[in-house]
């Protein structure tokens, strides 16, 4: 399932892109590191685009990935609310790790949705 690979490597990808970027950062030094947060904010929005893209036969193969929280993510950082901030910092501290705890799980555990081999539909 060639598609399905794609969008989880993205999906993975930019979720490890978002702890490199943050991993020498507490709270308060990424909100004040204007570049920083900038580039994380648009990383976490790549992340939710691609998990928002999951079809619905895929998101029931990827049991504990928080879709709905992912969503809130997302609406938030587009949002000019106040807790933009707060969702930024759980986002890529707390929901991002997470998620990729997930992604790998399921990598072991069901291979063939991250293989980038063709399948022939009998």
């Amino acid at each position: 399932m060639i598609g399905y690979a794609a969008l989880l490597g993205l999906i993975d990808q930019t979720g490890k892109d978002i702890l490199i970027l943050t991993e020498s950062f507490d709270e308060a030094t990424l909100l004040r590191s204007r570049i920083t947060r900038a580039e994380v904010r648009r990383l976490l929005l790549q992340m939710c685009d691609g998990l928002a893209a999951v079809p619905p036969d895929l998101r029931q193969k990827l049991v504990g990935i928080e879709w709905d929280a992912w969503a809130l993510i997302g609406r938030c950082l587009r949002s000019s609310s106040a807790v933009q901030r707060e969702v930024l910092w759980h986002a890529a501290e707390s929901q991002t790790p997470a998620t990729l705890l997930w992604l790998q799980e399921h990598r072991k555990r069901q291979p063939e949705l991250f293989s980038y081999v063709p399948t022939v539909n009998s």
